[in-house]
């Protein structure tokens, strides 16, 4: 699994040294793909699953890690996502968030699949959805997770979608 840190700019360090000191209590083969991929932006890549990470996060307080976004899938091409979330939607509500990043329109990706998903009668539902689809660019790829609605929450500290 890969997991995405987000950060005050110039913070970067601290922030991933921060999450790698409670994932190595778990997984020592933890690994960092990229400290400061962007401003305020680090990846690494680790064996634990989402529920370890949930819960060794809930036994802290962040002091530099301002979202942690567990990222399950990894794809070159967008056209793959929503077969993804088609298969693993189960017939619930999704809502989709897309950072915007590298030249990459957070809003239109969100749109074209939202309009995909339409198509195969999943239904989109941005304020009670049971899941949210977590699309994020890095580099050459888009990392996707998809969680329920109180993980998402809980990962990007946030109160309400």
């Amino acid at each position: 699994m890969f997991i995405l840190i987000t950060s005050k700019p110039r913070k970067e360090k601290r922030a991933v040294e921060e999450i790698i000191s409670l994932i190595l209590q778990k997984d020592p083969s933890v690994r960092i793909i990229g400290i400061q991929i962007k401003s305020g932006l680090s990846l690494i890549e680790s064996k634990i699953n989402i529920d370890e990470l949930k819960n060794l996060l809930s036994k802290i307080k962040r002091a530099y890690a301002i979202k942690i976004i567990p990222l399950e899938y990894r794809f070159k091409n967008i056209e793959e996502i929503p077969l993804l979330i088609k298969e693993r939607s189960y017939g619930k509500k999704v809502a989709i968030r897309c950072s915007s990043r590298y030249k990459v329109s957070g809003h239109y990706i969100e749109k074209e699949i939202g309009n995909i998903l339409n198509s195969f009668n999943i239904k989109i539902d941005l304020n009670k959805p049971d899941f949210v689809v977590v699309i994020e660019p890095v580099l050459d790829y888009f990392y996707v997770s998809i969680l329920e609605l109180k993980d998402y929450l809980f990962f990007t500290n946030k109160k309400r979608i």
